[in-house]
């Protein structure tokens, strides 16, 4: 980097921390948001053409640019994590309860209905992969607030689309028996 680049770094440096901050919910920590916002800083200072603007403007696309493809990055890798998924092991609900336990109607329990495992993995087979992923985290022991955390939401929606994916998987169940 030229010096005069390094100048132009220097006196936006604060642009990376407000850009850092506007993307502070999207499940990557804060200290690495505010290094991929001075990467993007960074490329924009290489980059720039005082022909064609300010560089607070330019800057200012670049950044964020930058960290939107880092959050695409790491959503893309946790989408394609492997989905493994038991009945039969604990959850992190409790420290007995099985998912099978969670999936239990009042009125009938579902062991009743499942004649085989074959059963169970074609029904999880027909949910979504989100549906799939939470249920996978919260068989391998996850808790709510750490799946809220890789998936970037907020717990009420990692427990909403876990009542849903159990809704979907007991009628699913229920509908193979």
């Amino acid at each position: 980097m030229t010096a005069e680049q390094e100048l132009l770094c220097a006196e936006n440096m604060p642009l990376t921390t407000f850009f850092a901050c506007k993307y502070r919910h999207c499940g990557i920590e804060f200290d690495d948001l505010c290094q991929i916002a001075s990467l993007g800083l960074v490329k924009a200072a290489t980059n720039y053409d005082p022909s064609k603007g300010s560089f607070g403007a330019f800057a200012s696309s670049c950044i964020p640019k930058e960290i939107l493809h880092e959050i695409s990055r790491v959503h893309r890798q946790r989408r394609f994590a492997p989905l493994v998924v038991s009945l039969e092991e604990p959850t992190s609900l409790t420290s007995d309860q099985r998912l099978m336990d969670a999936l239990e109607d009042n009125a009938e329990p579902l062991e009743k209905n499942i004649e085989n495992s074959i059963l169970a993995d074609h029904a999880m087979s027909l949910l979504n992969k989100r549906h799939r992923y939470i249920l996978s985290l919260y068989c391998s022991g996850e808790t709510q607030v750490s799946i809220a955390k890789a998936m970037g939401c907020t717990n009420k929606n990692v427990s909403g689309i876990y009542n849903r994916a159990c809704a979907r998987l007991r009628k699913r169940l229920a509908d193979a028996a």
